[in-house]
């Protein structure tokens, strides 16, 4: 509850619109930047950076917070190659960019950024320390690749469905509809978090007793 507490007000979205353009200009300036005078390899030059700019966005962090959080994906979430870094190997990196997170200060005049305004609220839980870092790294690290998969995945799906992406070019109201089903589609977030049974009970066929762990596959809705 303490951690519902800090975390959900000031994520709420209380200006759906503001967030809508400021993500809107994170992308366009993201693919306006590219050299189309050539091929591009899209996941290393759209789908890894671009989740760095809109958690950027999303949580208004700092732009040196913003290049911390590319440059570490750049070496770990992008296909692997024999020199790529691990991300057991990119730790101290990560713990880096978490204290720089965490030492962002807090405006007194009321217009702090969003991340600010979490570790505020954190500031006042009875939490530790582990507890505040270990929220930032998931606010931070643990969506990066789903969203990466995501944005390539989405738009594999579209170029593999031509008719489709030219019934949404001829359409932009479809374009909430599809990101919905694209989503559904090519279920970037394979396994939902864990869930444990307070007491027994059938899923279809199967008999779920009390205390076992169950795994919900999203990819299954396909």
């Amino acid at each position: 509850m303490a951690l519902r507490r800090a975390v959900v007000p000031p994520l709420a979205p209380k200006n759906p619109a503001e967030l809508s353009r400021r993500l809107q200009k994170v992308t366009t300036q993201l693919l306006a930047g590219l050299d189309t005078s050539r091929p591009i390899d899209f996941v290393r030059e759209v789908g890894i950076p671009l989740p760095a700019l809109t958690i950027g966005a999303m949580l208004e962090l700092p732009e040196h917070a913003v290049m911390l959080l590319r440059t570490w994906a750049e070496a770990v979430v992008a296909p692997l190659r024999p020199e790529t870094e691990r991300a057991r190997d990119t730790m101290s990196g990560m713990q880096r960019i978490i204290g720089e997170v965490a030492g962002i200060p807090h405006s007194s005049s009321g217009t702090s950024s969003i991340v600010a305004d979490i570790i505020r609220r954190l500031q006042h839980e009875p939490l530790s320390t582990d507890h505040t870092n270990a929220l930032l790294f998931y606010l931070l690290f643990v969506w990066y690749e789903v969203l990466s998969d995501a944005i390539s995945g989405g738009l594999l799906a579209l170029l593999d469905h031509p008719e489709e992406m030219a019934a949404i070019k001829a359409d932009s109201t479809r374009c909430p509809g599809a990101i919905e089903e694209l989503l559904r589609y090519t279920s970037p977030q394979m396994l939902a978090g864990p869930r444990f049974a307070v007491t027994d009970f059938n899923i279809g066929n199967a008999r779920i007793r009390r205390g076992q762990c169950v795994l919900l596959s999203l990819a299954a809705a396909r």
